[in-house]
């Protein structure tokens, strides 16, 4: 099998060497990608007030659905149907259908300059913060430390330590770490149907 194969490379390579130049074609150049399409500030605009909409009718409807109440199949059955009767009212108030609204939200997850956008209108919609940027706090204010090793510690949890970012206390990467799982925790609140983004 093996001298079978290495005579049909050998016979392939005899051809290709044995036709003249000029009948060999030169490779063909590379066909160009097509330009990936793009949504216009307008349409990422009313995607973020789809998304907002949407996320407010999630976040109700998971609260009711958790309610003890409403634990039985045909209450869940019931408020599942409410729900997606909500989210398709969200869109079509918006103007999209539920394909529309899943494409655009599809052309923003691959597109790195159209999430930045996306994710700025939202930012400015909702008053939270652009996902990954830490709003900094106030800067501590000055304070007097008793002498020795206690007024080392003191110092190191309310006015600075050195491994932190910005020579920050360590009550202040506190508060400033809560805030970024408070703010991570309000993204998971927003997908609840999607788990991979439930996983980042």
């Amino acid at each position: 099998m093996a001298s079978l194969a290495r005579f049909a490379v050998a016979a392939f390579l005899t051809v290709q060497l044995v036709k003249p130049l000029a009948a060999q074609q030169p490779p063909s150049p590379p066909a160009t990608p097509a330009a990936a399409p793009r949504l216009s500030l307008a349409e990422l605009r009313v995607l973020a007030e789809a998304q907002v909409a949407i996320a407010v009718v999630l976040d109700s409807s998971g609260a009711q659905l958790a309610q003890v109440r409403n634990k039985t199949p045909q209450a869940q059955a019931e408020m599942q149907a409410k729900r997606l009767a909500l989210v398709a009212a969200a869109l079509t108030k918006q103007g999209m259908s539920v394909e529309e609204f899943e494409r655009r939200r599809y052309l923003v997850s691959t597109n790195t300059g159209m999430r930045f956008q996306f994710d700025s209108i939202v930012a400015r919609l909702t008053g939270q913060a652009l996902p990954g940027t830490v709003v900094a706090g106030a800067s501590a204010p000055a304070i007097a430390l008793p002498a020795g090793l206690v007024g080392v510690a003191i110092g190191y949890v309310a006015a600075n330590y050195l491994d932190t970012p910005g020579k920050a206390g360590l009550l202040a990467m506190a508060r400033t770490e809560a805030g970024v799982a408070v703010q991570h925790a309000g993204f998971m609140a927003r997908a609840l149907d999607n788990l991979a983004t439930l996983q980042m």
